[in-house]
C-alpha cells in the first residue's frame, strides 16, 4: 500500500498533533514499513532523551535578554 506520509507527519504522530484518521493511516504505515518503524523508533528514542536535557540557559543569555527588557522598558518610557 501506497503511503504518502513523511517523517514530519511521524513527529506530528509521535506528539499527537495527528487527526484520528492520520493516526489509523500513519499506524499502519509504520507496521508495513521497516524503514519507516526504525525511524519512528529512533525519534521515540530522541524525544524521550529530551526529558533529561537540561532547560537552563546560560548566563549570557539571559542577560542579552535582560538587556534588551531594559532597553525597550526605557524606550516605552519616553514614548
Amino acid at each position: 500500500m501506497t503511503h504518502n506520509f513523511t517523517p514530519n507527519d511521524l513527529l506530528r504522530f509521535l506528539y499527537r498533533e495527528t487527526t484520528h484518521e492520520e493516526d489509523i493511516k500513519i499506524k499502519l504505515w509504520i507496521s508495513e514499513d521497516s524503514d519507516i518503524s526504525h525511524l519512528f523508533s529512533e525519534m521515540i528514542s530522541s524525544a524521550e532523551s529530551l526529558n533529561f536535557v537540561p532547560l537552563q540557559p546560560s548566563e549570557t543569555s539571559v542577560n542579552i535578554i535582560l538587556d534588551y527588557s531594559r532597553q525597550t522598558a526605557c524606550e516605552e518610557s519616553h514614548a
